[in-house]
């Protein structure tokens, strides 16, 4: 019975085993380097190739072997097409535009004529609220508008005492930009006056 020398032997075999293990698991584990590049000899007689970590300090047979080096990670592709547009984001504060004539601008509004503008104010593409006002002195009817081009946003009628103030407002829609205007005419009276005119524009978000 020879049973000992067997055990022996199988334990033997089962240690070599297990550090050949170890030693593939330490190559896997360095095979790509830390660049991501792989070494490698090829045989100039055979052909064939061997993968080698040279962080172990393996190296090729020059005499016999050809050193290989490679990237695991390959060319990059080309781009891919563009995602669908995400959702607007939250308005951020609104813009704001102001003209005005001055106090002491005082625009002679005079009898049956064309209207004259009082007040005017250039605006970029967009929506806006615009609110518009200009004092009048003298007695008799004075009508004023709220103009974009020759498109009338409002209108409003004042008169009958010595010194009054005439607003107007409306909303207004500008793809391209453009000018509103405030423009005043008198029902035939004469020796009317506008002055201290305003116009003011705030952009929103859209108008509904």
């Amino acid at each position: 019975m020879n049973l000992l020398p067997r055990r022996r032997v199988g334990w033997a075999m089962l240690a070599a085993l297990m550090g050949a293990l170890a030693v593939g698991g330490i190559a896997w584990a360095t095979i790509p380097d830390s660049s991501g590049v792989i070494d490698g000899c090829y045989t100039k007689s055979s052909g064939s190739l061997r993968v080698i970590d040279t962080s172990a300090g393996q190296s090729c047979d020059t005499k016999r072997e050809s050193p290989l080096r490679w990237n695991e990670t390959g060319p990059q592709g080309p781009a891919g097409a563009p995602g669908e547009t995400g959702p607007a984001g939250p308005r951020g504060p609104s813009d704001a535009w102001d003209a005005q004539s001055g106090y002491n601008n005082r625009i002679h509004i005079g009898a049956y004529e064309t209207a004259v503008t009082v007040v005017s104010l250039s605006l970029p593409p967009g929506d806006f609220l615009v609110l518009a006002k200009t004092s009048i002195a003298g007695i008799g009817g004075i009508t004023c508008y709220l103009r974009e081009g020759y498109e009338t946003l409002d209108t409003s009628t004042g008169g009958a005492s010595a010194l009054t103030t005439i607003p107007v407002q409306s909303t207004v829609h500008l793809p391209s930009g453009g000018a509103v205007y405030m423009a005043c005419t008198t029902n035939g009276v004469s020796g009317v006056m506008a002055f201290d005119a305003h116009i003011n524009a705030i952009e929103v978000g859209a108008l509904h």
